[in-house]
C-alpha cells in the first residue's frame, strides 16, 4: 500500500525525464549591425536547407524531415509572442509540410509572403546534423529517456547584411514512440532559440554561446 503512494512521484519524474527540452547556441559570429532597439517588427524566416544534412538513427523517411521547418516556424512564433511582444514570424515562400497541424497544436498562425521587404529582419538556415533516438531505446533504458537533437547553422540578417551567425542545437527528450516525433520537438526548440537570440540582441544583451564542437566544426 505504501508503494502506491509513490506512484504519483514516479510518474512525475518519468514525465520530466521524457518531456524535457533544452537548447544551446554555439560558434557565434556577431556581425557589424546592431539590433539594440525595442521596436516590434516582423521576422522573416526563409526555408532551411536540408542539403547535406547528416542523419543518425531512424528519422522515419523524408516525410518527417520535410516537416522540420514547420516546427521551427511555430516554435519561433510562440517564442516571439513571449519574448518580443508585437513582433511576428512571417514565412517567406510556400507553407511547408505539416504547418497546419503544428499551428493548430499551439493555436497560432504563421502567414506567408512571396518575398521579404526592403530593410527586413531575415532568418535563414541550413541543417547540419540530426540524431534520432527512437522509442525502442527508451523502452529499454526506462527513465534514461532517449535524447534526440538537431543542429542548424543560422544566419540573422538585416537585408543582406549579417547581424548574427551561429549554430543552434535543439534538443528534445521525447515522450512519444513514433519515429521522428522527437526531432520535431527539437526543431521547435531551434525556432525558440533563434527568437531568444534576436530578443537578446534587441535588448543590447550578450548572447550566451558555447564553442562549436562536433558536427559542423
Amino acid at each position: 500500500m505504501r508503494y502506491t503512494r509513490l506512484l504519483p512521484i514516479f510518474f512525475l519524474l518519468l514525465f520530466a525525464s521524457t518531456a524535457c527540452r533544452s537548447l544551446s547556441v554555439r560558434g557565434a559570429e556577431p556581425g557589424k549591425l546592431d539590433l539594440a532597439q525595442n521596436t516590434a517588427e516582423q521576422i522573416y524566416f526563409e526555408p532551411f536547407s536540408l542539403e547535406g544534412v547528416e542523419l543518425a538513427g531512424n528519422h522515419g523517411g523524408t516525410g518527417n524531415t520535410e516537416r522540420w521547418f514547420a516546427h521551427v516556424l511555430v516554435g519561433a512564433q510562440v517564442a516571439a509572442q513571449d519574448k518580443l511582444p508585437g513582433s511576428r514570424v512571417v514565412l517567406v515562400g510556400q507553407r511547408p509540410s505539416g504547418l497546419a497541424t503544428v499551428e493548430e497544436k499551439y493555436e497560432t498562425k504563421v502567414d506567408p509572403v512571396d518575398a521579404a521587404p526592403q530593410g527586413a529582419l531575415r532568418v535563414r538556415g541550413r541543417y547540419i546534423y540530426s540524431e534520432e533516438v527512437g522509442g525502442a531505446s527508451r523502452a529499454l533504458i526506462g527513465m534514461m529517456a532517449g535524447k534526440s537533437w538537431t543542429r542548424a547553422r543560422v544566419e540573422i540578417l538585416r537585408d543582406d547584411e549579417p547581424v548574427y551567425t551561429c549554430f543552434v542545437d535543439g534538443k528534445y527528450l521525447g515522450n512519444g514512440y513514433s519515429w521522428g516525433y522527437e526531432t520535431l520537438g527539437a526543431n521547435e526548440e531551434v525556432g525558440r532559440a533563434i527568437v531568444e537570440v534576436i530578443a537578446a540582441l534587441k535588448a543590447g544583451q550578450a548572447v550566451a554561446s558555447e564553442p562549436l564542437e562536433g558536427p559542423g566544426s
